[in-house]
């Protein structure tokens, strides 16, 4: 069970190349499960839910709402791993999360390497899921995996959760917490824990941010070029709306006193125009916002419809039901412990800059959740992503010595 046998795991998990809706998600949850057993854990499920499972839930995330890409394998069968370690005795319940499914590879022929070549070179890990967030992941299975094995030494129970669908919304860790709930794993007692192994820059983050999806329509007039103006074309339109919009992100948040990097931004799909000889009469603007955890939706959805609909822009906006609000922790023994046991002046209190699982905790009264993993959220998503191994390494000491803390006699 020593940190090579971790990094081979690891490099085998992104070569299984685990994306939404592939066999290699099977097969992934697979590893894992079959390694937990190995390993000695007391109860390890493999649990199965599809989306209809969950639909009535109301924090479910109709994930068609994000991208018709998704809506084949919407109400396939997916897997969550739970495992179970109980030292017998009365203490603390510490839940591990991470989630196994990866990001989608949208053009695979800039990567250096196959996407999911799981190469171990110069130092580091090469794959899709290195950073985001296998690499978190693995560490979690090999540190928790020694305190099964030596319950004598330590107080209370950890779940261990590996889910999917993480990428897509939650429905995943949505799943594994009513299955957990089901089997009276979990409750809302101020002495219960979660560890959440997202990539996180060495900040340990009681704070991450909420979600907002919306489409906008801005409209132009299709007419001889020879006879049009300039915002006859609904590009200029857009790119106005782009320029007014950053504008009303730094009014929002002088309005509730946040930082204004704290609010994340991106339009990031544009479709429009059929010819080039012709003004372009309707473009659509796909956008998604990040925005903390002191801003509710309803007020921001609000704010941004009466501020945009102000300027002189013919348009619609639509936001989906694809939405959540951040989630903030109070200092607990969780985020202490992590403090007292850190191996590195470099790592801090802080935020995490996305959104993630933590609100789900959150809602069902688990609001000790903490976001701290191994890996940087600017290698997530990206061509030739990698982690380097001395991250893995001393988050794997880090971890060690904070859960000895947090579950000592």
């Amino acid at each position: 069970m020593g940190f090579s046998e971790q990094i081979k795991f690891l490099s085998k998990l992104i070569q299984y190349g685990p994306v939404y809706g592939s066999e290699g998600q099977l097969k992934t949850a697979k590893a894992i499960e079959n390694q937990l057993n190995e390993f000695g854990w007391d109860r390890v499920w493999l649990q199965k839910f599809k989306a209809d499972d969950l639909s009535s839930i109301h924090e479910y995330i109709p994930v068609s709402n994000l991208s018709s890409n998704y809506i084949k394998d919407a109400n396939k069968e997916k897997l969550n791993v739970i495992a179970i370690a109980d030292s017998g005795k009365p203490g603390p319940t510490l839940i591990l999360n991470g989630h196994y499914d990866v990001e989608p590879i949208i053009d695979s022929s800039d990567w250096i390497e196959s996407w999911n070549s799981g190469l171990i070179k110069n130092g580091k890990i090469w794959g899709r899921g290195a950073s985001d967030m296998l690499g978190g992941l693995t560490s979690q299975i090999y540190i928790a995996s020694e305190f099964a094995r030596q319950k004598k030494k330590w107080k209370g129970k950890i779940i261990f959760t590996a889910v999917t669908d993480e990428e897509i919304g939650g429905n995943g860790t949505l799943s594994a917490l009513l299955f957990m709930r089901s089997k009276g794993l979990i409750n809302d007692s101020e002495n219960t824990y979660c560890l959440i192994a997202e990539p996180s820059n060495q900040v340990i983050a009681n704070e991450t941010l909420g979600f907002m999806h919306m489409i906008i329509k801005v409209s132009g007039l299709a007419r001889h070029i020879a006879g049009a103006t300039r915002y006859d074309n609904a590009l200029y339109s857009a790119i106005e709306l782009i320029n007014e919009f950053d504008k009303v992100i730094e009014e929002i948040t002088k309005m509730h006193g946040t930082p204004k990097n704290d609010m994340i931004y991106n339009f990031g799909v544009i479709k429009g125009g059929v010819d080039a000889a012709t003004p372009i009469d309707s473009i659509s603007l796909e956008a998604t916002v990040f925005y903390p955890s002191n801003i509710e939706y309803e007020k921001l959805k609000r704010f941004i419809i009466d501020q945009i609909q102000k300027k002189n822009i013919r348009l619609s906006i639509r936001f989906s039901d694809f939405y959540f609000n951040g989630q903030r922790s109070p200092s607990n023994s969780l985020s202490r412990a992590l403090i007292h046991t850190t191996p590195n002046k470099g790592i801090v209190m802080g935020k995490f800059n996305s959104p993630c699982d933590a609100r789900l905790f959150d809602a069902f009264g688990i609001k000790n959740v903490i976001t701290y993993g191994p890996g940087s959220l600017a290698q997530a998503h990206t061509v030739n992503e990698f982690i380097k191994i001395e991250n893995i390494e001393e988050y794997n000491t880090h971890i060690a010595g904070a859960l000895k803390l947090l579950l000592k006699e």
